[in-house]
């Protein structure tokens, strides 16, 4: 890889400081940046959206060990089961070691107070889905560490989310096809009593014509920044979510 893309954001985007920034999660897509001073406060975890990949929960759950919610219906035991039956029977050895795999980390991962809840998070009463007043009604804790990446479905939750902002340490969210959004992200953000600790560009995605990124990963801090002068992004501990292309430099308008 060489070289570096650049994009430019809007200032309500801009990081408020300098943040005490720790990478959780795997190398390259899957892993974000955090502030360690909000996942060593938060008493829960709640992840919507988690697919095949729970590097990020795994290592935040070795910072703190507190109870893990983790909804998405597109993996279960059962579907997992029939992606092993159907790649069997297809020969495809490599993908056959990799579902089993899943399964067999999938069963050791999710144990005790690390639930996974085989449901979407949109509307009410679909099937095979629940909401955000849902899960956050059924539950009392005050500082909980949300994480949300649910390819673009993170757009129909933010009425709600601002209800319950006061409840959150941190959020770490990833907006999909945000030059469509920009309006929503902003008056979001504006509503919520959190801060911009970090924005990294998701290089899977490319950049509008207008240098705008289209997949951005924003997180948001109930903390103060260390030092009011905001770190150059991409920040240090970033990786390029795509390791075969450029990371994406950000300027802010």
């Amino acid at each position: 890889m060489s070289g570096e893309a650049s994009a430019n954001l809007e200032r309500f985007l801009k990081p408020a400081g300098t943040y005490d920034l720790v990478r959780l999660g795997r190398n390259h897509d899957g892993g974000y940046l955090v502030d360690r001073r909000d996942v060593l406060a938060s008493t829960a975890l709640i992840s919507l959206g988690i697919n095949d990949d729970w590097s990020f929960e795994n290592d935040f759950l070795t910072m703190n060990p507190v109870p893990l919610d983790a909804y998405d219906g597109s993996v279960s035991p059962r579907i997992y089961a029939r992606r092993i039956a159907k790649f069997a029977l297809a020969g495809d050895r490599r993908q056959l070691t990799s579902s089993v795999n899943a399964l067999r980390t999938y069963r050791r991962f999710f144990q005790k107070d690390r639930r996974h809840h085989p449901l979407m998070v949109g509307f009410a009463g679909a099937e095979g889905s629940t909401t955000l007043r849902e899960i956050f009604d059924d539950r009392s804790e005050t500082s909980v560490f949300l994480k949300i990446d649910i390819e673009g479905w993170e757009y129909r939750l933010l009425d709600d989310l601002v209800k319950y902002v006061d409840r959150l340490s941190s959020l770490a969210i990833e907006f999909h096809d945000y030059d469509l959004h920009v309006p929503r992200v902003r008056d979001f953000i504006a509503a919520t009593n959190l801060r911009v600790a970090h924005v990294h560009a998701n290089n899977w995605s490319p950049i509008s014509d207008m240098r705008t990124p289209l997949a951005l990963e924003v997180t948001l801090s109930s903390s103060n920044p260390v030092s009011p002068e905001p770190a150059p992004l991409p920040h240090p501990l970033d990786q390029p979510n795509n390791a075969t292309r450029p990371e994406i430099s950000i300027h802010f308008d």
